[in-house]
Parts: C-alpha cells; structure tokens; sequence
C-alpha cells in the first residue's frame, strides 16, 4: 500500500512519533499488518478483514477488556499487546473506503515460528498458551462478543457437510468416498466434547481460538515473549485451543501434503507441549477437563478436514485453492492426521 496512505492512516492514532517508514509483514491471512516506524517507536498497524469479522467494534471491544484485565494482573509474564484510541476516541479507524483499522505496540527482539523444530519449542508453546488461559481464569468469558458464531461447533459443521452431501455432484461424492465414510462413522465421537459442554460437564472460558505456533512471538533462544493475533478471543472450551494447537505443531507435514504416507503424528512434540500447558494449568483445569486433552487434539484435526471435505463437496466455494483438488487432499490430510493420532493415543 502507499506510503502516503498509510502516514495518514497512522496519523490518526494517539501515540508518539512522526512517520517515517512503514514495511509490509507477510505472514497473516487475513489482515494486512504493517511495521511502522517512527522517530521515537515500532508500531503494528493493521488492516482488520471485515469480511471474515463483520462487527470491527465488537472485535476490539474484547481485545480491549483483556488487555485491560491482564494489566492489572502482576502475575502476567508475557509481553502484553497494547491498543491505542484514534483521536476521536474509537480503538479503531474506519477509513474513506470503509476499511478498518487499528494500531498495536511493536514488541521488539521478537520472531515468529512457522514450523516446530525441536521440542523445546513446542514446550514453550505449550507454556505460553496456558499461561494466557490460566491469567484469564477469573474473567468473565460470558462478557466477551461471540465475534464468529459457531466457530468450533461440531452439529453446526456436521450440519454443513449433511447438506453438502445431499446437494454434492455425484463425481465429487465418489471420488471423496473414503473420507465421507470416516466423517459417518465419527459422528457421535466428535460431537462428545460439545454435549459435555451442553451439560455443564467442561466450563466455559475465555478461548484464543487460533492456538498456532505463528501467534506465538519467540525471543533469539526460543523463549515464549507473548501471544498475539487476539481477533478471534471468544467464549470457548480450553479443548479448542489444546486441540488447535497439536492440529498444527505436532504434524508431520503441512496440510496440503497429498502423500498420505509422510503424515505422522509427532508424540514428542504433544508430550512437551502437553507439559508446559499443564505447568500453568494444572491447577487451573478439572480432572476431567486434563482427561479429555487427547480427544481434544482429534476433534479439532477433525472440524478442519471435515470443513475441507464439506467445501470440496460444495464446489470450492469457501476456501482458496491452487487445483481442482485441492480440498479433498487438505481433508484427506487431516483425516488421515485423526487417525495417526488414535493409534498413538490407543
């Protein structure tokens, strides 16, 4: 974008510094973030996708009362993200093409992981986000907006994909066989998380909801300094952010890999970063909530391939591809991690 765009955009936020520079990050699929310099500090601006988050004002309204929340917390030890106001008070700035955008602290000597290399790193993960969890415990997640409805709700997905195969082209259906198949004997298994949560049997809490190694910032040796990337922060169960974040760090492969035979499930990396979680939440989790941890990390593979094959199915109308089968391999992909995983777990 044009610097001189961007200057102005910038110049909106109450914060110190002149303009200077300002370099595209590229990492993010869904915002446009840019580092911007100025005289005195780095700051984050973004570019906030209001077509995957239609209420801008509701989604900084729960950064807002976390970041409040955690600042009055003395035993936070992360680097905590910080908002600053536009100068006619809203935490976000709507520009004259209808665009949104906010403005974050820059938190220096910081890098982010794509992938996990060793297992020191998934343990520090697996600390950050529990402690994240953890300093969040006593918040009420009932006060937060439920900025994307139905995110992680397996009748609603199982409801998605029904109607997918009733209206799915045949050639489709046949060539996904296999997978549907696992998708109808699975059912009743991936939907026990969401029924223990209907009963009352695993407790609300307030959920990060993108649990990836990349929303973690690492210092030069591999220490957890923050969790960032807080636009999907929502009312949940802890088993959505344990299960997202095994999805991606403990695999083997990406999710676009098509030989099913190089997929595999990484204990190693579960057990480091099932140990930092449970360092900071053990104390914080019931018995039955820690029991659960390994369903957990299938139910959350699962959703992802089950959304995969329901797009196929619907004609690639949601996700982004590169060739026309794209999507049954990314489904075939994490089903075929599921599965992995269950042997392990057995």
């Amino acid at each position: 974008m044009d610097s001189k765009k961007l200057k102005k955009i910038f110049e909106n936020f109450v914060c110190q510094g002149v303009f200077s520079n300002a370099t595209a990050l590229t990492s993010g699929h869904i915002n446009e973030t840019y580092i911007v310099e100025t005289s005195d500090l780095f700051y984050v601006l973004q570019k906030l996708n209001h077509l995957v988050f239609p209420n801008i004002p509701e989604l900084m309204d729960n950064k807002l009362k976390i970041a409040q929340h955690l600042t009055k917390k003395k035993g936070y030890q992360l680097a905590l993200l910080q908002f600053y106001p536009t100068k006619t008070g809203p935490y976000y700035l709507k520009d004259e093409e209808g665009s949104f955008w906010s403005l974050m602290n820059y938190i220096p000597g910081s890098k982010v992981l794509d992938k996990t290399e060793h297992k020191d790193q998934a343990y520090e993960a697996g600390k950050a986000f529990g402690h994240f969890i953890a300093q969040l415990d006593d918040f009420d997640a009932s006060e937060l907006y439920e900025i994307i409805p139905n995110f992680h709700k397996m009748s609603f997905r199982y409801a998605q994909f029904d109607e997918a195969l009733k209206n799915g082209g045949e050639e489709r259906k046949k060539e996904a066989e296999v997978w549907i198949q696992q998708v109808l004997e699975n059912r009743d298994k991936m939907h026990r998380l969401e029924k223990l949560y209907e009963q009352g049997i695993i407790p609300m809490r307030v959920t990060h909801n993108d649990t990836k190694l990349s929303n973690i910032l690492f210092d030069e040796n591999d220490r957890a300094l923050a969790v960032i990337d807080w636009d999907t922060l929502m009312p949940g169960i802890v088993h959505y952010d344990f299960g997202d974040s095994i999805r991606s760090i403990c695999s083997t492969t990406t999710e676009d890999e098509a030989e099913l035979s190089k997929i595999n499930f990484d204990y190693d990396f579960y057990q480091s970063y099932k140990v930092g979680f449970l360092e900071e939440l053990e104390n914080t989790l019931s018995e039955k909530e820690i029991e659960l941890l390994p369903l957990a990390a299938q139910t959350i593979t699962f959703i992802m391939g089950l959304r995969f094959l329901t797009d196929y199915l619907n004609g690639d109308a949601y996700y982004k591809i590169k060739y026309p089968r794209h999507n049954l391999v990314r489904a075939a992909n994490q089903l075929t991690l599921v599965k992995r995983m269950e042997e392990v777990f057995e």
